[in-house]
């Protein structure tokens, strides 16, 4: 009999080791997930940020005096221009090496205060 108990003894050591092993295992591989994940989007707002290349040139106190040049070799996406204390929301892309004037994407307005520019998730001032 105390052969059988050692070995039915063993068998519970055994199913108890591994039912507290697989919600460790669980819990250990979503966190290497989210990690990545986390890393991996880093990594590509690093990038986006190093790619960038925008330059603002103002030439007057206008919209219509201020060109933005895209000087790199990606797309840059305008989502939001700061001006004159307002958040004015935009949906423009700009194509690599080539120039627009800010008020093709704003209209035409009087400008007081430095320009800020929401462009591949960065942001980009005048200033």
């Amino acid at each position: 009999m105390k052969g059988v108990s050692e070995v039915l003894g063993s068998i519970i050591t055994l199913a108890v080791l591994l039912a507290l092993l697989s919600p460790l295992l669980y819990y250990f591989f979503s966190y290497t997930n989210i990690t990545s994940v986390a890393i991996n989007n880093d990594i590509s707002i690093d990038r986006s940020a190093i790619l960038t290349c925008l330059s603002i040139i103002v030439l007057g106190n206008t919209s219509s005096e201020v060109f933005l040049y895209n000087y790199g070799n990606i797309e840059i996406h305008i989502t939001r221009v700061v001006l004159n204390d307002r958040l004015l929301t935009t949906d423009y892309t700009i194509q690599p090496h080539n120039i627009v004037r800010l008020s093709s994407m704003i209209g035409d307005m009087k400008i007081s205060t430095p320009i800020i520019i929401y462009a591949n998730n960065i942001i980009i001032s005048s200033n």
